[in-house]
């Protein structure tokens, strides 16, 4: 007789397997002597999209949506190329980001009065809508990625990533 395992069981029996996937690829692959730093920084991006993608409420979290109207709130009418570097894109990237956000009325762009030939940005009323909207899921998403984590362990793996990504 087979018996139905329930969904924390499974949930576990996954984490498991995983764990001892990642485990079995950083052996190879480094050798055993060295720990491979990449493989988790992947996987972790992967866990994080797949709990994005799970809800219709997360896919609101987009790189567009959270990362150009934050950046207009606080500095507004800036150039594409200037939003591209705080973003640490390239400017195509950006202009893909602008053009969406455009599309979806968030963020207007007009010509600058200084230099006619650049355009600047500027973030709309429902812009400033949709960001405070999206920081609520952001925080309900990073909860439950996040948890079991304490704050000292948020902070700490935040002054990680921000050291590997700005240095």
């Amino acid at each position: 007789m087979r018996v139905k395992m329930t969904e924390s069981a499974k949930s576990r029996r996954a984490r498991a397997l995983q764990r001892e996937g990642l485990g079995i690829i950083e052996t190879v692959l480094g050798r055993g002597e060295r720990p491979i730093i990449g493989l988790y920084l992947y996987t972790a991006v992967g866990k994080m999209l797949e709990g994005i993608r799970r809800s219709s409420k997360y896919r609101k979290i987009r790189p567009h949506l959270i990362g150009t109207p934050a950046i207009l709130l606080v500095r507004p009418r800036i150039s594409q190329s200037e939003l591209a570097g705080f973003l640490g894109c390239g400017r195509a990237t950006a202009g893909k980001q602008v053009s969406a956000c455009v599309r979806d009325g968030w963020v207007k762009r007009t010509r600058s009065m200084t230099d006619r030939r650049m355009y600047v940005l500027e973030l709309t009323a429902l812009g400033r809508s949709k960001l405070e909207e999206v920081s609520e899921v952001i925080d309900e998403h990073e909860s439950l990625m996040l948890d079991g984590f304490s704050s000292g362990d948020r902070a700490a793996l935040r002054a990680l990533l921000s050291k590997f990504i700005v240095g």
